[in-house]
């Protein structure tokens, strides 16, 4: 795993971080020390408490330990010292795997999800398994000069096919070789100038060169060249018309844009195409799973198909080359580890686990009830850390009842009062702050909190007061919110709990219903028009709508903030609410709700209340508070689209009878 390791330490440097690297590094020394990477050779001593004195001394933040022998060996001493502890493991590691070695790891990375669900039977449930790829070279273009030279050293007819393999040929890995040994009489048949280029050590080399050298020999050519173990990968792929093979070295043709046929000790996935390419993922090209078996025949056929057609050779090297640089070069990878380490590290640049975390939310209702998936997902996933909330007066009652939050501060209403709130968070300082917000006086708050990570969103190009920001081009929604905790391993949001009631809230909504002619027992079909005028429906609708449902239907019929219009006697009129958590018992008193795309919609659909939602031509994202007893309906080219009879057959739906009575307190 030492090449893993090395390309990981080079990724770290380019994005900045410090590394240390402990242990032999032969050839990557140069490399290395030459990117600014601290060297520390010999390995350190195997007992604990020389490891331990030295991890001390070097004031480690996170010890990443590649391989089972290093993890047994470093990561233990990494927990003594208050350090994050994460591993690397590789596919010869899985048998050696026991959970009480990893009580103290954060994090496990490997390289593809069959190795992820092996672990996954031997390590706690609760223990974060990442699948990652290789972490590949960037790949330079290779001098003529150079390829010219390499082929004369090697034999090589730089003009000929050349089809390359690379392994260590120590077990099952051997078998493909063999293969394509045996298919070398097959491929020369149509093929008569191709050459193979066998590269690798191990236990087994001699039986591969001993069957090459008869296959040569029955040619009468030395077509089959088995040099042994190379470092030089990159030039040698700049020589290679066709590649075969798993693992990492399939990872590295492919990133250095060459065709591949995945193949290795589980059987034949065959040329790597957009269709195949799940299956390589799944498997490392092969290395393991399931697969057919492979065979003589399957091998040469797959060869000579790419071969034989460079078209469709170059569109797949192409095709495999971009989807396999866009998350496996080695600056992206180590960002994607980055991020990791954050929940790893218990202190300074990194956060293993945040202890207070701060939540700036917007003033608009519907805007900040898409970030209540993100906070109950923050909650279920740090439930010892302490979670404040900044909002608005009108919507503390409602974060309150719901308990996500340790706390509720609120901003100030008066320009006055700001200077003494921000002093106050000074001194509160928390080790996260996430701004759900877009605006100036929010990121200003943000900074005010000393959080070494703030994260939000901006409309400009960049903030000074937030240490990472994303664009704010998306529209508000939930999806969006769930940007801001993606760092910290969150990205699916949890359950929205909804609000306790208050008894004095509920009086209060009785009272206001009252005064409108409205009885405790009447059941009540609420209606919710104020909107923007992007997501409105007409109010002409609105009207025919209400005179529809005082004919077919018994219970009471309201409208919330009623504009002007010549509404059917019958209907109530209740006057607009401002506090949410008055707005939220109101909703929960009526049997069912119609609302466009507003906050009422969303706040009903938590509340569990049967809703019809009038949206546009787009189909509402996936929206984490509707349920089966919500309907959404969509007009062709606009919500006005919505016909009043539409809305009516909805309702029907929801509910076919009439509803009862309440009983009275």
């Amino acid at each position: 795993m030492r090449a893993e390791a090395a390309h990981l330490a080079l990724g770290m440097r380019a994005c900045g971080h410090e590394v240390i690297a402990l242990g032999e590094c032969g050839a990557w020394r140069l490399p290395l020390r030459d990117a600014g990477v601290t060297l520390s050779e010999p390995a350190p001593a195997a007992h604990i408490r020389k490891i331990t004195a030295l991890f001390r001394e070097l004031d480690a933040q996170v010890v990443h330990a590649f391989g089972i022998g290093a993890a047994h060996r470093l990561l233990p001493a990494a927990a003594q010292v208050g350090a994050g502890s994460v591993a690397t493991l590789s596919h010869q590691d899985v048998p050696s795997v026991s959970a009480a070695e990893f009580r103290h790891v954060s994090a496990i990375f490997v390289p593809c999800e069959h190795l992820r669900e092996q672990l996954l039977r031997h390590l706690p449930a609760t223990l974060p398994i990442h699948t990652t790829g290789y972490a590949l070279p960037p790949f330079a273009a290779i001098p003529e000069m150079r390829r010219q030279a390499l082929a004369e050293e090697l034999g090589l007819d730089a003009r000929a096919p050349l089809v390359l393999l690379a392994d260590h040929f120590h077990g099952g890995e051997t078998e493909i070789a063999r293969l394509l040994i045996e298919a070398a009489p097959l491929l020369a048949e149509y093929q008569p100038e191709m050459q193979m280029l066998i590269v690798g050590a191990g236990a087994r080399l001699g039986e591969l060169a001993t069957r090459a050298a008869e296959i040569n020999s029955l040619l009468r050519r030395r077509m089959i060249i088995l040099p042994g173990a190379r470092p030089d990968l990159a030039p040698l792929l700049a020589l290679t018309t066709v590649a075969v093979g798993s693992g990492r070295f399939a990872a590295e043709a492919q990133a250095a844009g060459v065709a591949l046929v995945a193949a290795g000790a589980a059987g034949l996935c065959g040329t790597v195409t957009e269709e195949s390419a799940n299956i390589a993922r799944y498997t490392c090209s092969g290395r393991h799973g399931r697969l057919e078996p492979a065979t003589v025949r399957a091998l040469a056929s797959e060869i000579l198909g790419l071969i034989s057609y460079p078209e469709y050779r170059r569109h797949f090297a192409d095709e495999q080359q971009a989807a396999l640089l866009a998350t496996a070069e080695r600056q992206v990878l180590a960002e994607r580890i980055a991020r990791s380490y954050r929940r790893a590290a218990p202190s300074g640049a990194f956060e293993r686990a945040p202890r207070r975390l701060t939540a700036i939310l917007p003033d608009d209702l519907r805007e900040l009830l898409f970030t209540l998936p993100a906070l109950s997902a923050l909650r279920a996933g740090y439930p010892q850390a302490s979670l404040r909330l900044i909002t608005t007066p009108l919507h503390r009652g409602l974060l309150e009842q719901m308990g996500l939050a340790s706390q509720v501060l609120l901003k100030p209403m008066r320009l006055s009062a700001w200077p003494a709130f921000l002093h106050a968070q000074w001194r509160k300082r928390a080790d996260i702050c996430l701004d759900f917000t877009e605006e100036a006086h929010s990121a200003l708050l943000a900074l005010s909190s000393l959080a070494a990570h703030r994260w939000g969103f901006i409309a400009s190009d960049g903030n000074l007061f937030l240490s990472d920001h994303l664009p704010a081009h998306l529209p508000a929604s939930h999806a969006r919110a769930l940007l801001l905790t993606q760092s910290l391993d969150i990205s699916t949001g949890a359950r929205v709990p909804p609000p306790v009631l208050l008894p004095e809230t509920r009086e209060v909504v009785q009272l206001s219903l009252l005064s409108a002619g409205v009885e405790y027992q009447h059941p009540l079909l609420l209606l919710c028009p104020q909107v923007e005028e992007a997501r409105a429906w007409p109010l002409a609708h609105w009207v025919a709508l209400a005179a529809a449902l005082l004919a077919a239907r018994p219970e009471r019929i309201a409208v919330l903030g009623a504009p002007e219009a010549p509404w059917p006697v019958g209907v109530v009129q209740v006057m607009p609410v401002q506090d949410s958590l008055v707005l939220a018992t109101l909703l929960a008193r009526a049997t069912l709700v119609v609302a466009p795309d507003t906050a009422a919609l969303h706040l009903a659909a938590i509340l569990g209340i049967p809703a019809v939602g009038l949206y546009g031509p787009a189909a509402p994202e996936e929206d984490a508070f509707h349920t089966a007893h919500c309907r959404a309906l969509h007009g062709p080219q606009g919500v006005a689209d919505i016909l009043p009879e539409t809305v009516v057959a909805a309702i029907e739906e929801l509910l076919p009878t009439p509803a009862p009575p309440i009983p009275l307190p």
